[in-house]
């Protein structure tokens, strides 16, 4: 057999365990989504969240799992759910390890649940030693996650949340006027990242009674808002729009939460 044969049959077993692998991968995400569905209704997340625990299952998708179980301890405000899911998560599954790629990798959408989703939610709610927990949680594993657009987003709330430093403004500033290449993201979630902070952004200005800065983004709000997603987060940060009653509950979380679910996962099947 010449070398030439052998490339080809080596590249045919790669392209079978790469389709394999994908179509793997695609059966997992709607066994997410289908979770994600049931999120706003307690009960039914729980069931459906428990039905998906299995000694069968890989340790990455156990702590995706268990990640959801942590947001969704959050949203339901069960603290007991919330610290079950924490305590076992097995974090380091969730990272690929190579310094090539992004530590992060395909699990984005999880360190979304995680680091962006809950601690807002927590926040919101003044859980502030639960918030706390997370990144406790987190800590080991801050030099692997130094170049994640996600983990860097999450310090800079996090500093927004505990009101220390520079409330994550120089991180905000930096990412808006472009100068985030030396970060890892998924292409496709850009424009996310980019209105979550621009919210934060606008309740800093507002805090401090910056009228002039607010009113000059608050097209960037009004166009967040009209995805679930971004609706709930400005009303987490108490940010509702002027027509909205103040004591009115809305938004969805298993619509916000499928559409980012369903937009990483079409890119992670496109990788």
């Amino acid at each position: 057999m010449n070398i030439t044969t052998i490339l080809l049959v080596v590249a045919a077993v790669y392209c079978i365990f790469r389709l394999i692998s994908m179509q793997k991968d695609a059966r997992i995400n709607k066994k997410i989504l289908r979770i994600l569905g049931a999120f706003g209704d307690k009960q039914a997340f729980e069931e459906a969240l428990n039905q998906e625990f299995s000694p069968e299952n890989t340790p990455e998708y156990t702590a995706r799992l268990q990640a959801l179980r942590v947001w969704g301890g959050a949203y339901h405000d069960d603290e007991d759910m919330f610290r079950e899911g924490l305590a076992n998560m097995d974090v380091s599954v969730l990272l690929t390890g190579d310094p090539q790629r992004s530590a992060v990798g395909l699990n984005e959408s999880t360190f979304f649940w995680l680091l962006l989703f809950a601690p807002n939610n927590l926040y919101s709610k003044n859980r502030m030693d639960q918030l706390s927990e997370i990144y406790e949680k987190m800590e080991p594993y801050r030099d692997q996650l130094e170049h994640e657009m996600v983990w860097q987003l999450a310090l800079a709330n996090k500093a927004y949340y505990e009101k220390s430093g520079d409330l994550g403004r120089a991180f905000y500033e930096r990412v808006m006027e472009g100068d985030y290449a030396d970060l890892h993201y998924t292409k496709d979630l850009i424009g996310i990242y980019k209105h979550i902070i621009t919210a934060m952004q606008c309740r800093i200005w507002l805090d401090e009674g910056d009228t002039e800065k607010y009113d000059e983004s608050v097209g960037v709000l009004d166009e967040f808002r009209k995805a679930p997603l971004g609706k709930r987060w400005l009303e987490e940060l108490g940010m509702k729009a002027e027509e909205e009653p103040a004591d009115e509950e809305t938004g969805e979380a298993e619509e916000e939460t499928a559409e980012t679910e369903e937009e990483t996962a079409e890119e992670e099947q496109g990788e």
